[in-house]
């Protein structure tokens, strides 16, 4: 969670009393080692906190941003990463970067729109920032049902485009005309939620390169000693949350798929043969209480990408690639053979079909 590593360091300037810059990836053509929405933070003594490319534009952008700390006007920079140009050393990407770089607000030069932006990125809410790219520095903040700044009369027709951007399964940052002018539409997605049910060995790796991926990570588990109070956390399912059914005990595994499915949970993942899913619905049958069609469509089974995966961290692996690519909107699939672009969403040409799981009577 970069931005908060930001947030940090922002917060470590102003306590100091230092001046800070903040450098976002705008807007990139082609290929580049960020995209759109990343963020990095400059202080008055020229270190940073993230990257914005591979290495190759830090320097630059630390020099670029020492000047607006100085006279507080924003800069939008282009950079060129064809790997000639960038010194003919091959750290290039073949694409551009647009970068737009700003002062960030201090108890001198407070700015309330970026503070609410701020304290959006802290709370994991889910929001959008338009800010006009022509150095005037006007901004909107927007979640689904609040609104903080300006932007004259074109504020309606923003506040609505923020909020269509925000509805989206996958919202993403990028550039944005509004009536011949251009602005950068920013998101705050909050991070996935992952509910484990299983507190077992295995689990732990499986919780630990999830936190790697970006997920808040609850585990649930009925049986005593398997469970620190540190991982423990209410059990609430929304339509954000990722679930992983691994209690390694056919009764529990039966009773957290059907909390599960109860819920809008994105996904339900059960680990296991597909021969652990059918003993489950023949069991959920003598129960007389059935899994519906629907319910057996909703569960991903047999759980994790195909990777060979045999021992519990290679298995972890598998696991948490499914969970990124589905949070994500991607299929899994290899990027080798892909004709579109690498960071969007597709699915693969050949995809393998699943027959819906059939209990026989």
């Amino acid at each position: 969670m970069e931005r908060l590593d930001v947030l940090n360091g922002l917060r470590e300037a102003r306590a100091l009393g230092e001046k800070a810059a903040l450098a976002t990836v705008v807007n990139v053509i082609g290929s580049a080692y960020r995209r759109e929405g990343t963020v990095m933070l400059v202080r008055a003594d020229g270190t940073y906190t993230c990257l914005i490319s591979g290495g190759c534009l830090e320097g630059e952008i630390v020099f670029l941003a020492q000047d607006v700390m100085q006279d507080g006007v924003p800069r939008l920079q282009r950079y060129n990463l064809d790997e000639e140009r960038m010194f003919g050393l091959g750290i290039g990407c073949a694409g551009e970067m647009d970068i737009y770089i700003e002062a960030a607000a201090d108890q001198q030069h407070p700015d309330e729109v970026q503070e609410r932006w701020h304290l959006a990125w802290k709370r994991f809410e889910l929001a959008a920032l338009l800010t006009r790219l022509d150095g005037s520095g006007a901004r909107l903040f927007v979640t689904a049902q609040e609104v903080c700044g300006t932007l004259g009369p074109v504020q309606a027709q923003a506040e609505a485009l923020a909020r269509a951007r925000l509805a989206g399964p996958h919202p993403k940052a990028g550039m944005v005309e509004i009536e011949g002018a251009a602005y950068f539409l920013d998101v705050n997605v909050p991070p996935p939620d992952l509910l484990l049910f299983g507190a077992a060995h295995d689990s732990q790796a499986v919780v630990r390169l999830a936190m790697l991926a970006g997920f808040r990570v609850r585990v649930v588990d009925m049986r005593a000693g398997l469970l620190t109070p540190e991982l423990f956390g209410q059990l609430v399912i929304g339509p954000r949350t990722y679930v992983i059914v691994m209690n390694h005990h056919f009764l529990l595994d039966l009773a957290s798929l059907r909390r599960a499915l109860r819920s809008e949970a994105a996904f339900i993942g059960l680990l296991g043969p597909r021969s652990r899913l059918e003993k489950l619905a023949a069991n959920a049958e003598d129960e007389c209480a059935p899994l519906s069609r629907e319910d057996l469509q909703r569960i991903r089974n047999p759980l994790g990408l195909a990777v060979g995966a045999e021992n519990t961290d290679e298995v972890a692996i598998s696991v948490v690639g499914e969970l990124m690519a589905a949070s994500r909107g991607f299929s899994g699939s290899p990027l080798a053979g892909h004709a579109g672009k690498i960071h969007t969403p597709f699915a693969p040409e050949h995809s393998p079909t699943t027959e819906p799981l059939t209990v026989a009577p």
